[in-house]
């Protein structure tokens, strides 16, 4: 994990197969800025984005993909 990053709540299948509670998806979901939790997409666009040659001019930084909590 990069310095100054967090780690944030993010919704996969790992997760509902493990029996996470509902009540407790939803709890988390309340304390985000975005009202709901993060979804596999909501990183990989930004990757899509940073990886091909468009997005070249963009490096040395740290992008936080997590709803705003940072």
């Amino acid at each position: 994990m990069s310095a100054g990053s967090r780690p944030t709540a993010l919704v996969t299948g790992a997760g509902r197969a493990a029996g996470i509670a509902a009540s407790l998806v939803l709890d988390l979901a309340r304390h985000t800025p975005l009202g709901r939790l993060k979804m596999p997409q909501d990183c990989a666009h930004p990757v899509t984005f940073l990886g091909p040659a468009e997005g070249g001019w963009i490096n040395g930084r740290l992008l936080q993909c997590d709803g705003g909590l940072a």
